[in-house]
């Protein structure tokens, strides 16, 4: 039988505005790449595609004067905007947050500061002051009003002497060896909330943050201590050993390190030992075939073996 559907479309709109250098003249030939936060991959990824559209982008480029339009844009909408004057690199680009579409005279100025982005820098040490080489250094961020949990919200910049970037998933990840124990971490976006973990063989690792980089760059030195364990004793409701539960232990403070340590289970003895926790609040939890419960646990910085034991009723 014939069914009538009826369909409400968003206004089809167009964003215009101009592109100029700090000094005044026009951008001209700048790409314009704009999407949504329900866009599923990554505004690198879609340009290093060759075809941003197909993935749902709505790309645009500058005249000679540097003027600009985009569309078709959905009435209502807000997009993000990466504006790209050399697509031979295209991470040197500067992102537009909260573009709204049918906006007009939207004015963006480009400098060598914003291209190269926001960025945080400092030293690396042990406890005995001496610099640490080989460090890795790991940058989660998530914007500030965002409702979504650290490490479901994470995208990673590096850079070092030798830069080598290797994509995972929506992750670029890479190691920072640099002889001086010095690092930098540049392209990063200013006014965002970012948490540095920093590892290095023969040290543990540490947590610094939440802090926000800037254009005008920040410093973090990050020292290392000895590696903290975390031992944990599971027991059932009646005292006795609970063999084989299954033990899952998140970060509870400024970010989610639920699949950083994932789920783990006890021994026959029921206990379980977690290497190089970094400092912070936690929540432990834990389940058998019939209970399950859960306990906070707190690992200091110059603790270096902190014992918790979790009851399941």
């Amino acid at each position: 039988p014939r069914r009538d559907v009826e369909l409400e479309l968003a206004p089809i709109v167009k964003t215009t505005g101009r592109v100029l250098w700090d000094d005044g003249s026009p951008v001209a030939a700048c790409t314009l790449v704009a999407y949504t936060q329900d866009s599923t991959l990554l505004p690198e990824v879609a340009l290093e595609s060759g075809d941003p559209v197909r993935f749902g982008y709505v790309v645009g480029e500058s005249r000679a004067d540097g003027r600009f339009e985009l569309a078709p844009l959905a009435e209502g909408t807000t997009y993000d905007v990466w504006f790209v004057p050399d697509l031979e690199q295209p991470l040197d680009r500067l992102l537009f947050q909260g573009v709204a579409a049918g906006a007009e005279g939207v004015e963006v100025v480009l400098s060598p500061a914003s291209l190269t982005g926001a960025f945080v820098e400092g030293r690396v040490t042990s406890a005995l002051g001496r610099d640490v080489s080989g460090a890795r250094v790991q940058v989660h961020w998530r914007e500030k009003e965002s409702t979504q949990p650290w490490g479901s919200d994470v995208e990673l910049f590096w850079k070092c002497d030798l830069p080598r970037r290797t994509l995972a998933g929506d992750e670029l990840w890479q190691e920072l060896a640099v002889d001086d124990g010095r690092y930098r971490v540049d392209r990063l976006v200013a006014g965002r909330q970012i948490v540095l973990f920093v590892t290095a063989p023969g040290h543990g690792t540490e947590l610094v943050g939440p802090f926000e980089a800037s254009f005008a760059g920040t410093t973090r030195d990050v020292l290392l201590r000895s590696p903290r364990r975390l031992e944990v004793e599971i027991i059932d409701a009646e005292g006795l050993p609970a063999s084989r539960a299954k033990v899952a232990l998140s970060y509870v403070g400024t970010v989610q390190l639920t699949t950083w340590y994932g789920e783990r289970y006890a021994d026959a003895a029921g206990k379980l030992v977690y290497e190089d926790v970094a400092p912070g609040p936690y929540e432990l939890g834990g389940r058998d075939a019939f209970y399950g419960s859960s306990v906070r646990v707190e690992v200091k910085a110059g603790t270096p073996v902190t014992r918790a034991v979790l009851k399941l009723e």
